[in-house]
């Protein structure tokens, strides 16, 4: 498939993405495991078959869908289970995130999507810079937590510190007629492993294929331009 092809069928894969996940209810998403190279930046292969942890689970809920200008705006607008999608073309890595705050345990789950169209995804090293701030603005969020400052007062016990885990899916059409041994890639870019003592921004990759049969159908035809 040509590039302009291939950036057609992307523009059309994010929207179709983006309403699918967010209005899908039931129990949870199928996810597969994607396996670091070790390599330093890390490069990430799609492995079928291959379990994923029981306590990895994203799950199927119907989600307010928020369009974010910056990161900065987060503060006002942070919710459980919300679905915040960048209106900023050049918001870096991303096409979309949503949170699953968890105040009981004093955590939350931040899931980092990516939607994309190409075997073989990379990143920019700014997109960290980003993922971090949203982590240090649930971390703020989670301190202030009035349920963990009556316990606080009560107990006269030091605020526990706020534990926020990163989760990457690399979100692609599912088509049942491509051959099984086709990969998906992600290539992640060089910072990958710096900057992440204060807020870390690394995390486990995922897989999730969502059975957009349009899409699917619009992708292949497409390639008739080459």
């Amino acid at each position: 498939m040509i590039p302009e092809a291939r950036g057609f069928a992307g523009r059309l894969l994010e929207p179709l993405a983006h309403r699918y996940i967010a209005n899908a209810t039931g129990r949870f998403w199928p996810l597969t495991n994607m396996k670091s190279n070790d390599a330093d930046p890390p490069h990430f292969t799609l492995v079928r078959g291959s379990p994923v942890p029981e306590d990895v689970r994203f799950i199927k809920v119907r989600r307010k869908m928020v369009k974010l200008q910056s990161t900065a705006n987060l503060s006002t607008c942070l919710e459980n289970n919300s679905y915040y999608v960048p209106e900023d073309p050049n918001f870096p890595l991303f096409n979309a995130f949503t949170i699953e705050l968890d105040h009981a345990k004093n955590s939350a789950i931040l899931w980092v999507l990516q939607m994309t169209t190409s075997r073989r995804h990379g990143g920019t090293t700014l997109s960290y810079r980003k993922i971090r701030e949203i982590v240090a603005i649930l971390k703020d969020k989670l301190r202030e937590d009035p349920l963990l400052k009556k316990r606080k007062r009560v107990h006269e016990q030091a605020t526990p510190t706020p534990l926020v885990q990163v989760r990457y899916l690399l979100v692609v059409a599912k088509d049942e007629s491509e051959p099984k041994n086709l990969q998906w890639h992600w290539q992640f870019p060089k910072g990958w492993t710096q900057n992440r003592k204060r807020n870390d921004h690394s995390g486990k990759v995922y897989c999730l294929e969502v059975p957009l049969m349009v899409c699917s159908i619009i992708i292949k035809n497409v390639s008739i331009f080459k």
